[in-house]
């Protein structure tokens, strides 16, 4: 055969492989490498549409507790306060509340009166004490010293006597011998009964003011009298102090809803104070969910950053009934109004320096 009879190989062109390439095999391709994406991806990303959870955020209120006006505000929002600390300063304008305390310090005051008249009652009744007993003493003493005299005036009426019957002594000496002998006897039985009734009464008083006789009530005398100047310093000053409003948590200065110079009513809040660090996890499960929380169950707790770590969690406690979700950004796009049951789950040691309160993350609870 002859060489221009022989069959020609008409080679294809690379353009037209490659163009046959794209079009049948290509997409194919392209088709199962999105697959086994799209699956990667939901294990690793996606989580079911109806377990949503947000970091709880504590919020303190500072509320004043009387009615007046707001002198001064010591804090600006954001700042960083600790439990304690003072943010606001409340003048009270109620009279009532004033009278109230005012009427509160006069009985303090009226207590303390009562404890300074006691104490100087008993100090009293202690020297009346004392003075009964140096009568007492003194009454026994003059008893005594008459006592001793009779037997002297007897002797001198005995010779008085035998002198006026022997007509050596005249009678005018011999009767004031007897007139001296009958008073001094007669003062004897009057001393006497002064003792027996002294005597008497010193015995009556000994049980009442024998626990007086001490100073220990005289110590307590300074003392209850400092405490009564004070109070009646706290009578003058309580119109003019101001109520110095505290942090009531540690956290950040949120918002302030009353400024300085602002009337309020016992009851307004005057500014918000929000926690640094979550407690907890707050999570919904909508209607129809098959795998409803239970107490003590795992759940695996997902972020919403870039690198989505993931950390595995317990349940605290599961509510009772559902309820609204308050938290507009828990709900799914283009739904206002939803019912949930709430339910807590612990946050991870591994994502706690991670999460902040108010964070959202992605729940799903282990079968």
């Amino acid at each position: 055969m002859e060489p221009s009879q022989q069959r020609r190989v008409i080679e294809v062109p690379v353009a037209q492989r490659w163009r046959e390439f794209r079009m049948r095999y290509l997409p194919i391709g392209v088709f199962f490498m999105a697959l086994v994406a799209a699956f990667f991806l939901w294990q690793q990303a996606v989580v079911g549409p109806s377990m949503i959870g947000t970091v709880e955020s504590r919020q303190a209120s500072v509320i004043t507790p009387d009615a007046g006006f707001v002198t001064n505000l010591f804090v600006h929002p954001f700042q960083l306060v600790k439990a304690g600390d003072p943010v606001a300063a409340v003048v009270s304008t109620d009279i009532r509340l004033m009278s109230s305390q005012v009427q509160d310090l006069r009985s303090r005051i009226a207590m303390s009166q009562l404890e300074v008249n006691s104490i100087m009652d008993r100090e009293r009744i202690a020297f009346d004490f004392q003075a009964l007993s140096m009568n007492t003493l003194r009454f026994r003493a003059d008893v005594a010293a008459a006592r001793a005299e009779l037997p002297t005036l007897e002797s001198s009426l005995t010779r008085a006597e035998q002198g006026w019957k022997d007509r050596v002594v005249p009678y005018n000496d011999y009767e004031a011998a007897l007139r001296l002998r009958d008073a001094t006897r007669a003062r004897v039985r009057e001393l006497e009964h002064l003792v027996t009734d002294a005597e008497q009464r010193l015995n009556q008083a000994a049980s009442t003011a024998g626990s007086f006789t001490n100073f220990a009530a005289a110590n307590n005398l300074p003392d209850a009298l400092k405490r009564l100047t004070s109070q009646r310093q706290d009578v003058d000053e309580v119109r003019r102090a101001p109520i110095i409003l505290r942090a009531p948590i540690d956290g950040t200065v949120g918002l302030i809803i009353r400024q300085a110079g602002e009337n309020v009513l016992a009851g307004d809040i005057i500014l918000t104070i929000h926690s640094l660090t979550g407690e907890r996890i707050i999570g919904y499960v909508r209607q129809g969910l098959a795998a409803a929380p239970k107490k003590g169950s795992s759940v695996t707790v997902r972020c919403r950053n870039n690198t989505r770590e993931e950390a595995i969690a317990k349940v605290e406690e599961v509510g009772y009934r559902y309820e609204p979700i308050t938290n507009h950004a828990l709900l799914r796009p283009g739904v206002i109004f939803e019912m949930g049951m709430p339910f807590g789950v612990t946050i991870p040691e591994k994502l706690r320096p991670i999460l902040r309160p108010g964070e959202l993350v992605d729940l799903a609870v282990q079968q």
